[in-house]
């Protein structure tokens, strides 16, 4: 499998569960009724058995746009997804919370990219400038640069 078809894997996987727990917790509450119309808010919050929160999807009042948020098990950040006014983001967090897979569409381009252990990380991309590819070690340092960023 290449590394675009374990990116849309890991998204499509990530968006299926997101909807699957949602659904799980509608579907009871429709057994109950015969049926409701539209459901509007500003937040809606899913907590685990202990109440603590696993899933958010939230508006960006300040952002134009709206996130949703997975946490895991240990409560730390695992997903983001946000939609803002001049794009949105996907972001698949490591335990150590740095986004470890990330996708990116802003004003003038976007970025795909993926980050290792320390500050490792491999993106390319599109800006107003071209488009790059860019390497970096597990220090931070640039170990390749191809374009302009």
């Amino acid at each position: 499998m290449h590394s675009k078809e374990r990116l849309y894997a890991v998204l499509g996987g990530i968006v299926g569960g997101i909807l699957t727990m949602m659904l799980s917790s509608i579907f009871p509450l429709m057994a109950q009724r015969d049926g409701f119309g539209d459901i509007t808010c500003t937040r809606i919050t899913v907590v685990d058995e202990r109440g603590k929160p696993v899933v958010v999807l939230d508006d960006l009042a300040h952002g134009g746009g709206g996130i949703v948020r997975v946490r895991g098990n240990d409560g730390k950040v695992a997903v983001d997804i946000d939609s803002r006014k001049l794009g949105g983001n996907v972001a698949v967090h490591g335990n150590d919370g740095v986004a470890k897979v990330f996708l990116g569409i802003l004003e003038h381009g976007g970025t795909v990219g993926v980050a290792g252990k320390g500050k490792s990380l491999a993106a390319f991309g599109v800006s107003e400038y071209g488009g790059y590819v860019t390497t970096g070690d597990k220090y931070g340092k640039v170990t390749g640069s191809i374009g302009s960023p």
